[in-house]
């Protein structure tokens, strides 16, 4: 399984919003965010914007740093 993030969607307040998906392959990212965005009732759709994490070394993605 691979990781994904997206921050380019709208959410339920006019702030910063971050989803982390695990997924074999960005295609599925995208599809299950998706369908946890229409489970939430925020009715966005996200077709690509899927940035995968590497887990080969240590890393650090910083998903909303509170600069709004």
């Amino acid at each position: 399984m691979r990781v994904w993030t997206n921050t380019k969607f709208d959410g339920l307040w006019p702030v910063g919003t971050a989803a982390v998906v695990v997924s074999p392959t960005q295609e599925e990212a995208a599809v299950f965010l998706n369908e946890e965005l229409k489970r939430l009732g925020l009715g966005c759709v996200i077709e690509e914007d899927m940035e995968e994490v590497s887990l080969n070394n240590g890393n650090v993605r910083i998903l909303c740093d509170g600069n709004y």
